[in-house]
């Protein structure tokens, strides 16, 4: 039957039985003597000159990227609240595996088997052999005082938002303040500032982010030096 014939009788069994209908028709043909199999030769493939190897490293590295991106969105879910800050992609010239380094915003270092069960996660995604580095960097960045004082200037402030960040993603968990004295000035007034400056910070979290004074240690954790 030719395609016409067949789209015709489609729209015949349509208007006899009143409802959508979509006919597929195997058709084995038949001739004296049996079926004779043929033989079909395939198409000759058509072979255009070779990508030169700057070209062929090109299209290789913006794919491989692509697919980091998407693998980082993924294992950014998994370590959350820690986020990824960057990362970086290189290839070794006579092997297909992939150097891959991420810059993770985080206050602990990754153990090993974190390290590992992460660059299986790329592994997997990429289906290709691959070194991974973690380079981790601290959510707040050390906030140094002006001498005698207690109050943040608003860049530090702003050093504080990915704590905010940090509990809106997850709002279990622990903030710990360490404050470091002045070794210049007496004892007393510099553990009485060290204390005040802890008091400004946690001021910030509380009053400004909302998180729970039961998210932040009791006391701020003081670490004395001469």
């Amino acid at each position: 039957m030719k395609e016409s014939e067949v789209n015709n009788t489609e729209i015949n069994i349509k208007g006899y039985l009143k409802q959508d209908v979509k006919l597929y028709l195997e058709q084995v043909k038949v001739q004296p003597g049996g079926l004779v199999e043929e033989v079909v030769k395939p198409p000759t493939p058509t072979i255009g000159p070779p990508k030169p190897p700057l070209e062929v490293i090109k299209s290789s590295r913006e794919g491989v990227i692509a697919v980091v991106r998407q693998s980082s969105d993924m294992v950014e879910k998994i370590l959350s609240p820690s986020t990824i800050d960057d990362f970086y992609v290189g290839f070794h010239d006579k092997t297909l595996k992939v150097s891959i380094v991420l810059r993770i915003k985080r206050d602990k270092p990754l153990s090993e088997k974190e390290i590992l069960w992460l660059k299986r996660i790329f592994a997997t995604e990429l289906n290709l052999p691959v070194d991974l580095s973690v380079e981790t960097t601290p959510f707040v960045p050390l906030l140094v005082f002006k001498a005698g004082e207690t109050s943040l200037t608003d860049e530090m402030k702003n050093a504080l938002i990915p704590i905010n960040d940090a509990f809106i993603k997850d709002n279990s968990i622990t903030v710990t303040l360490e404050s470091y004295p002045e070794s210049s000035i007496a004892y007393n007034k510099r553990i009485n500032l060290a204390e005040g400056r802890a008091k400004a910070v946690r001021t910030i979290l509380t009053e400004d982010y909302k998180i729970p004074e039961s998210n932040i240690n009791p006391n701020p954790a003081i670490s004395h030096y001469s």
